[in-house]
């Protein structure tokens, strides 16, 4: 009898040493994937800033085009009026 007790008090010991170790790995591997995990949200909000700062960048731009384009309408309107008044001027020399 006292054999079989030794025999099973080693058993449960065995068994407690193997659950221990699953335990330990997998606490090792949820430490591992929380690390991973806040390296790719680091990353994330990394490139959402950088978003953001092109977003503010794309704005800029876009509002120098729009300036821009007033502009090149200004010219255009000023280089047809220059047109008419060099064909009024053509007319006058040609009377």
């Amino acid at each position: 009898m006292k054999k079989r007790l030794k025999h099973l008090l080693c058993l449960v010991m065995a068994f407690t040493v193997f659950m221990e170790s699953g335990v330990c790995a997998y606490a090792d591997q949820i430490s591992d994937l929380k690390k991973k995990n806040q390296q790719d949200q680091d990353k994330l909000d990394e490139l959402g800033d950088q978003i953001d700062e092109l977003a503010g960048e794309q704005q800029g731009i876009k509002g120098e085009m729009d300036s821009l384009q007033a502009e090149i309408a200004d010219i255009m309107a000023s280089i047809s009026l220059i047109e008419e008044d060099i064909q009024k001027k053509k007319e006058q020399i040609a009377r």
